[in-house]
C-alpha cells in the first residue's frame, strides 16, 4: 500500500515540466521535419539525399493536407490550415481538435507563416501539437456532464487508453480505437466487450519482463495473458530472487548467481514459477487456492511435452533396435548399417555420421542404464550425457552426477551434443513434488524472501501478514539496531528469538515471526530440510574435498512450529506445525482471498482503493466466487466497475 504522503499533489497537467520539455522539444522538431520533408523535396524546397546511406534518408509520405500548404505559393486559406490542424490532431492525439483549439492553432500557424513562410509556419504548428500535454501524459479526467454522484464518465478516447494500458501497457489497438471513435465505448457492456476481447488475445504485449513466461526454451505453450501473469509476479515477488546474492560453495556448487547477462539459477527458477502461475491461469478455476496449494510443479526443461515424448520414443526405439548389435566393439559399423534409420529421426540424425562414435556410445550406455533397466530417461537422471539443467537439487530430487557432482550450465553442449536430446525431469509437466505446496514453497519465492547467507523468517512473515492477511507492520525504528546476534551453538530461529522477543520488539515482531518460522523447513536456497547446519568455524566437521564443494557442519533439528492469527476465522487461527499446514489454512481464509483481490484492484486500477471503491471490490469478490475462482472474471469486473469508468472532477 502506498503511504498517504506519497504521490504528486497539485500538479499542473496542462503544461509540460522543464525536464520533459527539454526531452520532447528536439524530438518534436525532428518528427515535424520528417512529417513534411517528402513534400518539401517533391516541390523543390529541399534537395534529395546525395548519399544513399544518409542518416535521415527515410522519409514518410506527407499527408495530403500538409502537402497542399507546402506546395502553395500563396498564403493558405483558413480551411486549408484547419484541415492540417485536424490531420495532426488525428495523428498525434487520436482525436479531433475542439473549436477553441482550432482557433488557437489557426492564429499560431498564421503568425508563424507570416514570419517564416508556409512550410516553417506549418512545422511550428506540428511541433506545438506534438508538445500537447495529453500526448506526453495519459490523462483520465472524465468528460461530459457531471452525474448525481458528482462524477464524470471517461471520454471514449480516455476509456480506450485506460483499458489498453490496464491490460497491455501499450496504446489501443485499431479495433479499440475504432470502438471509441464510433461511440461504442460508453456503457458497461461496451467496456465488458473490449476487456474480454483483449483478455482473449494472449499475444497482447505487456512489457519486457513477460519474456520469462514464454521466452526461449519455454515458449512452446499457449500463455493465458502476459499482464495477468505479471500481476502474480509482482504480488508474490518471486522475481526478487535475482537480487539476492548467494555463495556458490554453500550450495555444494550447484547454485549459479546471475552474471555476464545470463539468468543463472534464480532466473531459471523464476521461469519455472511463471509456468506454474500461467498453468493455473489457463485453467482459470480456483486460481488463488491452486496457486497457494498446488503440489504440481514445473522443473525447467527445454522442450514442450509433445516434443519431449517424441524424443523419448525415438530413444526407446533406437535402443531396442541396436542393443543386441556389436555396438560396443564396432560402433562405426553399427552406425553405417543403421544410417538410414538414425537419419530418419529428428533427435538422432546427428548420430548417423561415423565421426559421432563417441556420442553414439554415450547414448547407448545411457539408454542401457535407463531404458535397458526398465526405467525411463525422463524419470531417472542421466549419468552419462554430461549436461544438466541442474535444478533438481532445489526440490531435493536426485541430482545429476557428472564430472562435477551437479553438473554446470557452462558445460551444456558437452562435445557438441544438442540440448534437445537430454532430459533430467519428467517430460509430462507439471508433476507432483513432495514437501511442496504452492508458490510460497517454490524455491524462487523462498530465495527472494531470504538473505544472502540464511533464511529470513522476519521477511517471510511480514510478507504473509501484509499481502495475505491485509495487516500492516511499522518500519524498523531508526533507534533500533536490527542485527541478529551470532551464537555458534544456536539455530537461526533461536538467535532471532533472542533479540526479537524483548518486550519493546515483540509488539511488532509478533505480527511477523510466528508466520515466518514455519518456513524454516526450507533453507535459504529453497531446499527442503529436517536439520539446519550450524555454519560456524567452531562447528566444522569436514572441509570440502573439491572445488566449489560445501563444508560439513554439525546440525540442529529444525523447529518449524508457528502461530497463525488474523485470518478472521477462529477455526483457521492457531498453532501450525509447519509451512504446509499454515498454507492449507491460509488458502481457506476469506480474508486472504479478499486481500489478493484488493491487490489486484491496485494493480489494474493503478491506485490505492478508497472508501468509495467498496462496491467495486465487493462486486469483484462476488464475480470471482460465482465464476468458480476465475481470475479473468475478477479482472473483467474491476475494469467494468464504476471505479474504473468514472472520475471525480478536479477542484480548481
Amino acid at each position: 500500500m502506498l503511504p498517504e504522503r506519497s504521490g504528486v499533489r497539485d500538479y499542473d497537467i496542462h503544461t509540460l515540466d522543464g525536464g520533459h520539455l527539454l526531452v520532447m522539444l528536439p524530438n518534436a522538431q525532428w518528427i515535424s521535419y520528417k512529417q513534411i520533408r517528402g513534400a518539401r523535396v517533391k516541390h523543390g524546397e529541399l534537395k534529395a539525399d546525395i548519399f544513399p546511406n544518409a542518416k535521415d534518408r527515410w522519409t514518410p509520405k506527407t499527408p495530403a493536407s500538409f502537402e497542399i500548404i507546402v506546395a502553395k505559393q500563396s498564403t493558405p486559406s483558413d480551411e486549408e490550415i484547419k484541415a492540417a490542424i485536424q490531420t495532426q490532431f488525428g495523428l498525434v492525439l487520436r482525436r479531433q481538435a475542439t473549436g477553441t483549439e482550432i482557433q488557437r492553432y489557426l492564429k499560431l500557424t498564421r503568425s508563424s507563416m507570416d514570419l517564416a513562410g508556409n512550410s516553417e509556419g506549418l512545422r511550428q504548428m506540428l511541433v506545438s501539437v506534438l508538445l500537447e500535454s495529453d500526448f506526453v501524459y495519459r490523462l483520465e479526467l472524465g468528460a461530459g456532464k457531471v452525474d448525481e454522484h458528482g462524477r464524470q464518465r471517461l471520454s471514449p478516447q480516455e476509456a480506450a487508453l485506460a483499458i489498453s494500458y490496464a491490460l497491455g501497457d501499450r496504446g489501443p489497438d485499431a479495433e479499440l480505437r475504432k470502438a471509441g471513435a464510433e461511440g461504442r465505448l460508453l456503457t458497461r457492456t461496451d467496456y465488458h466487450r473490449e476487456v474480454q476481447r483483449l483478455l482473449a488475445n494472449t499475444n497482447y504485449y505487456a512489457g519486457p519482463i513477460d519474456k520469462g513466461i514464454s521466452g526461449k526454451n519455454m515458449r512452446s505453450h499457449q500463455t493465458s495473458h502476459p499482464k495477468l501473469v505479471r500481476f502474480f509476479r509482482e504480488f508474490f515477488g518471486y522475481p526478487g530472487a535475482t537480487k539476492v546474492f548467494k555463495d556458490i560453495e554453500r550450495s555444494d556448487g550447484y547454485y549459479q548467481n546471475p552474471s555476464r547477462g545470463t539468468l543463472g539459477s534464480p532466473g531459471f527458477l523464476i521461469k519455472e514459477a511463471d509456468r506454474i502461475v500461467d498453468w493455473h491461469l489457463q485453467r482459470d478455476k480456483e486460481v488463488f487456492k491452486n496457486l497457494l496449494t498446488t503440489e504440481a510443479f514445473f522443473v525447467y526443461h527445454n522442450q514442450d511435452n509433445e516434443t519431449g515424448r517424441r524424443i523419448i520414443d525415438e530413444w526407446t526405439e533406437a535402443y531396442t533396435k541396436l542393443k543386441d548389435t556389436e555396438w560396443r566393439m564396432d560402433p562405426e559399423g553399427v552406425i553405417e548399417k543403421n544410417r538410414a534409420f538414425l537419419e530418419s529421426t529428428q533427435s538422432l540424425r546427428f548420430l548417423g555420421h561415423p565421426k559421432q562414435k563417441r556420442e553414439f556410445l554415450r547414448h547407448m550406455y545411457f539408454w542401457g542404464e535407463t531404458i535397458g533397466k526398465g526405467r525411463t530417461p525422463f524419470t531417472t537422471p542421466s549419468f552419462a550425457h554430461g549436461y544438466a539443467y541442474h535444478h533438481s537439487t532445489f526440490y531435493n530430487l536426485p541430482p545429476t552426477p557428472g564430472s562435477f557432482r551437479y553438473g554446470r550450465i557452462e558445460q551444456k553442449n558437452f562435445k557438441g551434443l544438442e540440448d534437445v536430446l537430454f532430459w533430467d525431469y519428467p517430460v509430462e509437466q507439471p508433476f507432483l513434488i513432495a514437501k511442496r505446496k504452492g508458490i510460497l514453497t517454490h524455491p524462487a519465492w523462498l530465495i527472494a524472501h531470504s538473505s544472502n547467507f540464511h533464511t529470513d523468517p522476519i521477511k517471510r512473515g511480514r510478507w504473509i501478514r501484509e499481502k495475505l492477511l491485509a495487516g500492516h507492520v511499522p518500519e524498523v525504528p531508526i533507534t533500533v539496531n536490527a542485527q541478529i546476534p551470532e551464537d555458534p551453538d544456536k539455530t537461526l530461529r533461536a538467535r532471532v528469538e533472542m533479540v526479537t522477543e524483548k518486550a519493546e520488539c515483540w509488539k511488532c515482531h509478533r505480527q511477523m515471526n510466528p508466520l515466518g518460522y514455519p518456513f524454516e523447513i526450507y533453507d535459504d536456497f529453497g531446499r527442503y530440510r529436517l536439520e539446519e547446519p550450524l555454519e560456524h568455524p567452531t562447528q566444522l566437521i569436514a572441509r570440502a574435498s573439491r572445488k566449489n564443494g560445501s563444508n560439513t557442519y554439525r546440525t540442529r533439528t529444525i523447529h518449524a512450529m508457528g502461530q497463525l492469527e488474523g485470518t478472521g476465522d477462529s477455526t483457521l487461527d492457531g498453532e501450525v506445525m509447519d509451512a504446509l499446514d499454515m498454507i492449507d489454512r491460509l488458502a481457506r481464509s476469506e480474508r486472504v482471498r479478499q486481500s489478493i483481490i484488493r491487490h489486484a484492484f491496485r494493480f489494474f486500477m493503478g491506485r490505492n482503493e478508497m472508501l468509495s471503491d467498496a462496491p467495486a471490490l465487493m462486486e469483484a469478490d462476488q464475480a470471482y466466487l460465482e465464476s468458480g475462482g476465475s481470475f479473468k472474471a475478477l479482472v473483467i469486473s474491476l475494469l467494468t466497475s464504476d471505479s474504473f469508468i468514472y472520475r471525480k472532477p478536479i477542484a480548481n
